[in-house]
């Protein structure tokens, strides 16, 4: 063994000796790399500060958010404990701040509000869980990549509507697509089969129409959710806005029947003029007011539209003519 080490250390002087541009290669290397090593570091000093400042940086905000989480749970669970309670404080002060009919309208709405989101959120967590079950059969089935991993991630991404499918497929499309180019596209395949199906028959079924909110305006909340209040808007705005739409409605198809007009709004796609024509139509009527469509547009108010119905047995009383010689009281004007 002594011998070889000899003979190879005899072998790479007698190399170094007939060639030592051989050696100063060797030496320039040696200086570069450790130039490189030397900038590489100054570099990094300056790195290392804003890498430790973004990393304590997230951790602060994961835990406050923890925080939060935990803070907003406990209040939840009190809440939940003490819901009984709760309600009926809250009709007792309705009661006693606000006339019968506003407190009666104000406790309809907070109740139609209610069943809107909590339909809402026990069908969306419903719906998630049905396409985690949908989603895990299926990777497996097609033996994915990443089955468990892909999985939860469309599954949760479902409960944002309209954008969420596509939030958690392209990330998960892209991975699958660095491992196998071919089960991609076969991925990409059953994601839009299992949104059809989930926005054709899964949704329909279990949300009824307690929503009652169009797609154009689910898209319009979402969108306006997430640009104010980020994710938790984008996972609420559809159910916030479902209630004042709703709120709307009730207002306009009240002030329709006062007017003695229909709420259905399929009526309105008639021209204008047509309708115009029913509109005066009803409004003459005997028994019902205003008799003319300047007087309903000048009288905004409640009783300006209200009509007479054949159950309560009343009528109008006649006008007041210059005949009968009886002259409507004016009022005073006040003395300066």
């Amino acid at each position: 063994m002594e011998g070889y080490i000899t003979k190879i250390d005899d072998w790479t002087k007698n190399v170094f000796e007939k060639q030592p541009e051989i050696m100063n290669m060797i030496f320039e290397g040696v200086t570069n790399l450790k130039d490189l090593i030397s900038n590489l570091a100054k570099q990094m000093k300056p790195m290392a500060g804003d890498i430790i400042g973004n990393v304590s940086g997230f951790l602060g905000s994961l835990l406050i958010g923890v925080k939060n989480f935990l803070l907003g749970l406990i209040i939840a669970i009190y809440l939940l404990f003490s819901k009984e309670r709760l309600m009926a404080q809250m009709k007792k002060i309705s009661c006693a701040f606000l006339k019968p009919r506003r407190a009666e309208a104000f406790l309809l709405g907070c109740s139609k509000s209610n069943e809107i989101f909590k339909t809402y959120i026990i069908s969306n967590l419903l719906d998630s869980l049905i396409i985690l079950v949908l989603m895990m059969i299926g990777m497996f089935a097609m033996g994915m990549p990443y089955q468990m991993l892909v999985s939860v991630v469309c599954a949760v991404t479902n409960l944002v509507p309209f954008f969420g499918p596509f939030l958690g497929a392209i990330p998960c499309g892209v991975l699958i697509l660095l491992v196998d180019p071919t089960k991609a596209i076969w991925f990409g395949i059953f994601v839009l089969v299992l949104q059809q199906l989930d926005g054709n028959v899964i949704k329909p079924l279990l949300f009824g129409e307690t929503m009652g909110l169009p797609a154009i305006w689910v898209l319009v909340s979402i969108i306006m959710g997430g640009a104010m209040f980020k994710i938790p808007g984008m996972l609420l705005g559809a159910p916030v806005f479902a209630v004042f739409y709703m709120m709307f409605a009730e207002s306009v198809k009240n002030r329709l029947v006062r007017k003695n007009l229909p709420g259905d709004t399929d009526i309105y796609e008639a021209d204008t003029e047509t309708l115009m024509d029913e509109y005066l139509q009803n409004a003459a009527e005997p028994g019902k007011m205003p008799v003319s469509f300047e007087d309903a547009t000048k009288h905004e108010h409640r009783d300006a539209f209200r009509t007479v119905s054949a159950d309560e047995n009343k009528e109008l009383p006649e006008p007041i003519s210059e005949e009968s010689g009886i002259k409507p009281r004016r009022k005073r004007k006040k003395e300066k």
